[in-house]
């Protein structure tokens, strides 16, 4: 009779554990939509586009949902719009996924490379695609290359060179030390 009371209470302690996990959650993520309006000056509308592709995101990646809003808040602190958040963060989550990475450090790099080349965020997909490369492909770990485009980046796009060759030097440069 005792260690039947007692599997009940484990089992009762589980559930309560996972409704509490699953309130913290939904309580993260209304705090990062309003962290996001905040930061951007966004419509309710445009709050809740935010939210559908927080969803979208945490639903296709590993992410939770309040990892992807951490990661837009960061897209917010380098001076995107609402629209360029849903554009971007697919690409971030992408780019994190492949390179095992987190998505601060992940937004981060994105957002350094968009910037430096003067692309728009709809080209954020072909940046992740770069960067994946190259990090899959060298020594480069992604906080490396990410130092680099801080570095390198407006530098290489002043200078003419494309994304590609900027990435594909970085690429070198990290296999011979």
């Amino acid at each position: 009779v005792t260690a039947s009371y007692g599997l009940a209470a484990s089992a009762i302690f589980a559930v309560i554990n996972a409704l509490k996990a699953g309130v913290t959650e939904i309580i993260d993520f209304d705090q990062a939509l309003k962290n996001l309006q905040a930061i951007t000056r966004a419509t309710d509308s445009e709050v809740q586009g935010m939210g559908e592709t927080i969803k979208d995101v945490a639903e296709k990646t590993k992410f939770s949902t309040g990892e992807v809003a951490e990661g837009m808040v960061l897209l917010g602190h380098a001076g995107c719009s609402a629209t360029d958040y849903m554009q971007a963060m697919q690409s971030v989550a992408n780019l994190a996924t492949g390179t095992l990475s987190n998505l601060k450090t992940t937004a981060d790099l994105l957002t350094t490379a968009v910037r430096a080349f003067g692309f728009s965020t709809v080209e954020s997909a072909r940046v992740s695609d770069v960067m994946a490369n190259a990090i899959n492909r060298s020594k480069l770990t992604l906080d490396k290359l990410r130092i680099s485009f801080n570095f390198v980046g407006a530098a290489a796009a002043q200078t003419g060179l494309s994304i590609e060759e900027t990435a594909a030097a970085m690429m070198v440069l990290a296999n011979h030390g």
